[in-house]
């Protein structure tokens, strides 16, 4: 698998059938991995591309490869990246195997906050993550829920979460959490496997 970006004139037209250029994309090329988990567009114009082992951020002609390195605390905290978020105060936010990476576009340097040991219920891969506009970034895996607040940089009590998150997943209606949008008003969108 690799990434493949597909340009074009789309007509609304019922007659006209959309036509596409396409250019393929490989490690030969630059991505730091042939197995691509998600993409994501900045205000810049970058386009981030998470990997299964680092992360790329492509500029329409070149890449820009992170990767982790043991006992560097300013590069990303792991390799496999599970999404990338770019919030409202254009932050890029990097969520991986072990917690989340916030990206410093004027050092290209990482600040790393790790899923806390005593969190024993946030364990596991986190597969999905949305800003909900207030501060706070949701985080969702196959264990449920996890609420990291952007102001104090820390990952919200479990009871905390729960008041915030709802009982849905713990009264066993909602496992395994894949999907996370906000509607406004209060309002939010959880998708995951049922009962």
């Amino acid at each position: 698998m690799a990434m493949m970006m597909l340009l074009g004139n789309i007509s609304v037209f019922a007659q006209t059938l959309p036509t596409f250029s396409s250019n393929l994309f490989t490690t030969a090329n630059g991505l730091c991995n042939n197995t691509v988990i998600n993409l994501e567009t900045d205000s810049s114009g970058y386009l981030w591309i998470g990997t299964a082992n680092g992360l790329s951020r492509f500029d329409g002609r070149r890449f820009t490869n992170f990767f982790h390195k043991p006992g560097d605390s300013m590069t990303i905290g792991h390799n496999f990246i599970s999404d990338i978020l770019c919030d409202r105060d254009e932050n890029i936010w990097i969520l991986h195997a072990l917690g989340l990476s916030m990206f410093h576009a004027k050092t290209h340097q990482f600040s790393n906050y790790p899923i806390p040991p005593e969190f024993k219920q946030y364990q596991g891969n986190f597969s999905v993550m949305e800003d909900d506009g207030d501060g706070k970034i949701w985080l969702g895996n196959q264990h449920g829920i996890a609420i990291f607040d952007k102001v104090s940089k820390r990952f919200l009590s479990y009871e905390k979460t729960l008041k915030t998150a709802g009982d849905l997943y713990n009264a066993g209606i909602l496992k395994g959490i894949s999907g996370i949008k906000f509607a406004g008003k209060g309002k939010i969108w959880l998708a995951g496997s049922g009962k």
